[in-house]
């Protein structure tokens, strides 16, 4: 068997370098975007806990807020009714008020989900068994409806 010439013996050699140095760079590449990653993301929670800190002031504000105006509410319904009855009447607006807030939040949100689709990455999922639990749907429908699924 014939031994490698010195200028076979070179070729492989600076080829194995040069797989070696494809390695390092991508190494190396990996590495900083690693880095960037880390500092991306520490400066993200830092960002999101400052907004946190922010909306707990602002929230604890307005709380106090809220408070003065329902205790002047009830000052100036004191000229009119019993202290008890100027209290009643704003923890009755209160109650109007959050129950309000409260119904057009859930109205809301039932409609964004209404709306999201299966582009917004929902899919409609039928119920358990695969039949339909729409109250609109009347008994013989859906007993029809398992019938021709099964």
């Amino acid at each position: 068997m014939a031994a490698p010439s010195p200028t076979q013996e070179g070729r492989d050699d600076s080829l194995i370098a040069a797989v070696v140095d494809v390695l390092d760079a991508g190494q190396k590449v990996l590495l900083d975007r690693i880095d960037l990653a880390w500092v991306e993301g520490r400066a993200m929670v830092a960002s999101t806990m400052t907004s946190v800190a922010l909306l707990i002031a602002g929230l604890a504000f307005l709380l106090v807020g809220w408070c003065a105006l329902n205790a002047v509410g009830v000052l100036l319904l004191s000229n009119t009714f019993l202290l008890p009855q100027a209290i009643a009447l704003v923890a009755a607006v209160n109650i109007v008020a959050g129950a309000a807030a409260l119904m057009l939040a859930r109205r809301q949100t039932k409609s964004i989900v209404e709306t999201a689709g299966p582009e917004a990455g929902h899919e409609a999922r039928p119920a358990q068994g695969g039949m339909s639990h729409d109250p609109g749907l009347r008994r013989a429908d859906r007993s029809a409806a398992g019938v021709a699924r099964s």
